[in-house]
């Protein structure tokens, strides 16, 4: 599976869109230039959004943290190569609950791909839950410590 496009309206990204290349693309950007919040989209768009989590002292919730900063809606979209055709990824708001919706399409047809769904998106994408995502390919500045899970100690045995 390979990343080729996303458009976003998720934290400071503005209906911002990041095209990727063949090999590997190295996005180097100052401070708050969007490089944690591009990271965050792609978690979002692969296993959703937690819309249960809340804010506590000192740690805002995703849902928080990323409402965009232009009072619009959060959404975005993303088109990736999957099993050689290219699948359209998107996300959206509906109602109150942010990222609520996730239709995957066939980017050339439009039509729906059976078999994904936005319950298990990126664990047939990317072969892995959530938690072992978080905890090994997903790099966050505010969760560096990488914690135990079953799932996690069973794949690195």
């Amino acid at each position: 599976m390979k990343i080729k496009s996303m458009t976003a309206n998720f934290g400071r990204l503005e209906h911002e869109t990041l095209e990727l290349h063949e090999g590997m693309n190295i996005i180097t950007l100052p401070n708050e230039g969007g490089k944690s919040t591009w990271s965050a989209f792609i978690r979002v768009m692969f296993y959703g959004l937690n819309t249960r989590e809340r804010d506590k002292k000192g740690f805002l919730a995703d849902k928080t943290r990323y409402q965009p900063w232009n009072g619009g809606a959060m959404e975005g979209e993303m088109v990736v190569t999957w099993q050689g055709r290219d699948i359209r990824i998107r996300r959206y708001t509906k109602g109150n609950t942010p990222m609520g919706v996730c239709e995957i399409t066939d980017a050339a047809t439009g039509e729906a791909v059976p078999g994904l769904n936005g319950g298990n998106l990126g664990d047939v994408l990317l072969g892995v839950s959530r938690s072992v995502y978080e905890r090994s390919a997903f790099l966050s500045a505010d969760s560096s410590a990488v914690s135990q899970t079953p799932e996690l100690e069973k794949r690195l045995a």
